[in-house]
């Protein structure tokens, strides 16, 4: 009984910190367009500029849009090929 109540409030700081940590990497990117995590990855906000679009029935305009993109560290990389390693065999 006593690690089922524990366990429950572990999964909710659990759920708590990741909501905390996405809130402070999208208030951080939208104030300085990127957000640097150390060991982990780089979070950015990029404008993709527009493109017309030709195809036999006409031309199509897509409108700028803005994308959140996110590129991994090599720390992380190394250490995901690590654990995939060890489950494989």
């Amino acid at each position: 009984m006593v690690k089922e109540i524990k366990k429950t409030q572990m999964e909710k700081l659990l759920k708590l910190t990741r909501q905390m940590f996405i809130s402070q990497v999208i208030d951080e990117c939208i104030e300085k367009g990127i957000c640097k995590v150390p060991k982990f990855g780089k979070f950015r906000i990029l404008k993709r500029k527009g493109q017309e679009i030709k195809n036999p029935i006409g031309t199509f305009k897509i409108p700028d849009t803005i994308v959140f993109k996110f590129t991994p560290s090599k720390t992380l990389k190394k250490r995901i090929k690590e654990r995939l390693k060890t489950k494989q065999g």
